[in-house]
């Protein structure tokens, strides 16, 4: 039996049946096989496809869609488009140079866009399944570009530019990536126009060979691509990552080992005596260099339960083993959640206001027309909702010990002390509410945002006829200023309270644009900071999103820090709802993730043409469900 069999990576067989049939009816190979491995290759030589780890860390459909992908690229791509005799000569002329594997990776990358370019014109049916992993790499290489930058490994950080460019997301290169810009512009349009192999391999040459000499070659691995000559490469990577951990500096023992077949306690080579030792595994696996100079550090018999008890909850500080700790805290709920206010993920994000600019004269010819257009809806829906209210604040109360004498007399023989009497209120026909509407302005909304500014004047013109304070806010970070020790997030006072109710206050409505990441938790707890002083009795915050949050350091625990954020909110009594914007693709996870954050208190649009119609019974909805509880 394994030592560790438990903590081996498990694969569902019945996935695997399932990539390895689709690989085999690609390649029209009935012996192909498919494996999991670091990076995804087609091995012709050993029939053999790798599906990379990078999809493990995603949940559910998404992580599948994924491995499909590199089924797709590898056993259909790759198996018939790619000229195998074109790479070799490539790779031969690049071991000579400065930067091979900065080429070879370039070419990795050209080739994977031109064969599934060419797989998606023969099998439509793969282009959903390209478009979401473009979206998925793309917020990977995003991350990385910027970790490379911070730590000065600019071969690294060009090629994530470059894998952005592809991914079809314009990005700044920064300095000194900055006089690469035209080139990678050019590369990017000449790509979608090259037929073959050759032809890729010749763009990735022209621009490894600009790279300066002086710039070290490529630290990291992202993608490969293996030739007739370099099979065993793929192999001799998992081998030597087998031998790392199995190699340690201990002096190795002497003659055979006993096999020990028991579940408790574990044996290991470095044991110096066998012990009960329950729930302690003293391994030191992939220990390449002594520490501090004197070996490996002797743990204790408590370590390893801590960890995997504690790690599974919390990070660990990894500064205290001796003792059991006490519960850990939130950010929000500890002495040293004054350090991170607004949660641990958001501990370097910093809140930046803007104020709308003085509209000018095409801002209000084009406010006036947007108008128009929603004019039918807003007289409709005020209409319904005055109504609404004007029956609500003169409906008679009942049950009182003085006014008008009601028809329920026969209370005065059946009760002690009856209340027989009932008033007509005489109100105004107004009630106490406020809406706070985020918007998210990523760059993934530049198809939208034209139909979110429609539905956001139709929110606007029906509160603003009601009388309804209410203020519109976008919001952002700054993806290219974003570092380790600072992350900038930016608000565009878009629509204000002071100012919601006055004339043409609605056209600072189209000044919000598409920017760059969206950092949603934050953004949620910046505003009900704001919103909750107001003196309303009821409070709705409303955030349009089209996806999920994604911002510097924040792609791991995005998801659950605005979940945090939500719940927060609502506890201090701010009615939270999370409005999807599609965008006819059918995003099925993503609209299961909103669901994830807002719970049942969400609105899922699911054609960006379709905003207007359906944010109307959403705010009828929710001013119908405030009066009701007036």
């Amino acid at each position: 039996m394994k030592a560790f069999k438990f903590m081996e990576k498990r694969i569902d067989p019945f996935l695997l049946m399932i990539l390895t049939d689709l690989a085999r009816t690609l390649a029209e190979d009935p012996g192909l096989e498919v494996d999991f491995a670091l990076h995804s290759y087609y091995d012709r030589k050993n029939r053999r496809v790798t599906i990379s780890s990078f999809w493990d860390r995603l949940p559910d459909e998404r992580r599948i869609d994924g491995m499909k992908t590199d089924v797709y690229l590898r056993a259909y791509g790759h198996a018939h488009f790619t000229d195998e005799t074109a790479v070799a000569r490539f790779l031969s002329r690049q071991d000579r140079s400065d930067h091979p594997s900065f080429a070879k990776q370039l070419l990795a990358l050209f080739e994977e866009h031109r064969v599934a370019r060419l797989a998606i014109q023969d099998r439509p049916g793969m282009k959903k399944a390209f478009m979401n992993r473009s979206e998925w790499l793309r917020r990977s290489y995003r991350h990385r570009y910027h970790r490379h930058l911070a730590q000065g490994e600019w071969t690294d950080a060009l090629f994530c530019g470059i894998a952005i460019r592809l991914e079809g997301r314009p990005i700044a290169l920064k300095t000194p990536l900055d006089a690469w810009a035209p080139r990678v512009r050019a590369a990017a349009e000449t790509l979608p126009h090259l037929a073959t192999t050759e032809e890729v391999c010749a763009l990735a040459e022209a621009l490894a060979k600009n790279v300066p000499s002086d710039w070290p070659d490529m630290t990291a691995a992202y993608v490969t691509i293996l030739t007739a000559e370099d099979k065993a490469d793929a192999r001799s990577l998992e081998k030597s990552a087998k031998a790392l951990a199995d190699t340690s500096p201990a002096e190795k023992m002497n003659g055979e080992e006993d096999a020990h077949n028991e579940r408790f306690s574990t044996w290991h080579r470095e044991q110096k005596q066998a012990g009960n030792h329950f729930l302690s595994f003293d391994l030191n696996k992939g220990a390449k260099t002594d520490l501090l100079g004197t070996g490996e550090r002797k743990m204790e018999n408590g370590d390893q339960a801590f960890a995997t008890v504690y790690g599974a909850s919390r990070r660990s500080d990894g500064n205290r083993y001796d003792r059991l700790p006490e519960e850990p805290k939130t950010a929000s709920d500890s002495p040293s959640g004054r350090d991170a206010p607004y949660g641990a993920a958001n501990r370097h994000a910093e809140a930046h206001d803007i104020e709308a600019r003085p509209p000018s004269a095409a801002d209000a010819e084009k406010y006036r027309a947007l108008k128009a257009q929603v004019a039918p809806s807003v007289r409709t829906l005020k209409r319904t909702l005055q109504k609404t209210l004007e029956h609500r604040m003169t409906a008679p109360r009942h049950d009182l010990h003085a006014g008008r004498l009601g028809k329920r007399l026969v209370r005065i023989a059946t009760e002690e002390n009856p209340r027989l009497f009932f008033k007509k209120s005489t109100t105004d026909p107004m009630f106490d509410a406020a809406f706070y509407l985020l918007v998210d302005c990523s760059a993934s909304m530049h198809d939208k945002m034209a139909d979110v500014q429609k539905g956001l004047v139709l929110f606007h013109e029906t509160l603003q006829s009601l009388s309804i304070p209410h203020a519109v806010t976008g919001f952002w970070e700054d993806a290219l200023a974003a570092k380790d020790r600072v992350q900038p997030n930016y608000f565009l006072k878009a629509v204000e309270f002071e100012r919601s109710l006055l004339p043409d206050s609605g056209l600072g409505l189209l000044q919000l644009e598409p920017q760059e990441d969206n950092r949603d938790g934050f953004a949620i707890r910046i505003a009900t900071e704001r919103f909750i002083n107001r003196p309303e009795k009821h409070k709705w915050l409303i955030v349009f999103t089209d996806g999920e949050p994604s911002a510097y350091d924040y792609a791991d625990n995005g998801i659950l820090d605005t979940q945090e954020a939500v719940r927060m909110a609502r506890k201090k009594g701010i009615r939270v709802i999370g409005v999807f914007l599609s965008d006819g693709n059918g995003r099925k996870a993503e609209a299961e993730t909103l669901k994830d954050i807002y719970g049942t208190e969400s609105l899922i649009v699911p054609s960006i043409k379709d905003i207007p119609e359906y944010l109307s019974p959403l705010l009828r909805k929710l001013i119908h469900r405030t009066a009701a509880v007036e």
